[in-house]
């Protein structure tokens, strides 16, 4: 099924307005047919690399039957040539998705569980952990649970936020399902279904946002391309920061200065609340 065909797990959260990512108008537009411009970067590129390599440690580690045959007999509702479960709606295809793996969970009772993998940067991994998962992927796996259980329920997700930092050892979070929000985004998707085969743009007092919108030429699509490379150089520029320090502190060995023939360092450990070292480096 061609992508442009239907409403998935990484457009739920765009249906509440909390995918900072993906917009409402977004999605009616590429149901309309309007074509998007490719989704690249860096973070795709890791994602799609990690995602086996992360199943096969979840099947070493966690749950040796993730996506076994009986898991694609139960849930799959056809092949797609993803390669990945493929979830439907019993009563309308165009609401369906692909969720990383499924499971059968406890081995005591019929419970099974769905698999999600994240490979974000560190940056985001350190988000996470102190401030838990984003919305949109909660939205993300609530959709895929409430697809699965019109087939045989789902009360229970795991997402497996992998830390390229520290190998072999992901953050796995537990997301129970929510049935209310599940029937919310089936009913948000079918009208927007609706909006896009009526040719009727999405308002705000059906999608319950105030998410307003603008069709720009080309200057500010560049504006925004140019805005949006900027962003990206600068993820890559703190995580390269950030490795660097991390060797700087090493060799300072405890020292509060360092000097070298043409700089000096001043580094104060356990600063702040998060008992982080600061570090100031100054040309001489």
């Amino acid at each position: 099924m061609d992508r442009s065909e239907y409403i998935g797990g990484s457009d739920a959260a765009a249906l509440i307005g909390n995918n900072k990512y993906k917009t409402v108008r977004s999605v009616w537009e590429r149901l309309r047919g309007k074509e998007q411009p490719p989704v690249t970067g860096g973070h795709i590129d890791r994602g799609n690399d990690l995602e086996p390599l992360i199943e096969e440690w979840i099947k070493e580690n966690v749950e040796p039957d993730i996506n076994s045959q009986a898991m694609y007999e139960v849930y799959d509702r056809g092949d797609d040539g993803s390669g990945q479960i493929l979830l439907q709606h019993p009563e309308d295809p165009r609401l369906a998705g692909h969720p990383d793996g499924i499971g059968p969970g406890d081995a005591f009772t019929d419970d099974n569980v769905l698999w999600e993998i994240k490979a974000p940067t560190s940056y985001s991994v350190e988000k996470i952990r102190r401030h838990g998962l984003p919305s949109r992927y909660k939205c993300q796996v609530q959709w895929y649970m409430h697809l699965a259980s019109y087939v045989h329920q789902i009360d229970q997700a795991k997402v497996c936020v992998w830390d390229c930092d520290e190998w072999n050892n992901p953050i796995i979070i537990s997301v129970p399902r929510d049935k209310e929000k599940g029937i919310e985004l089936e009913e948000r998707a079918k009208d927007l279904l609706f909006a896009a085969e009526m040719g009727q743009p999405p308002s705000a007092s059906t999608f319950g946002t105030d998410e307003t919108s603008i069709t720009a030429g080309e200057q500010m699509d560049q504006l925004l391309r140019e805005y949006q490379e900027t962003k990206t150089t600068e993820k890559r520029l703190k995580e390269e920061r950030k490795r660097l320090k991390a060797k700087i502190v090493s060799r300072a060995d405890g020292m509060n200065t360092v000097q070298t023939e043409n700089n000096l360092a001043r580094l104060k450990y356990n600063h702040g609340q998060y008992d982080a070292t600061y570090l100031t480096v100054t040309s001489r």
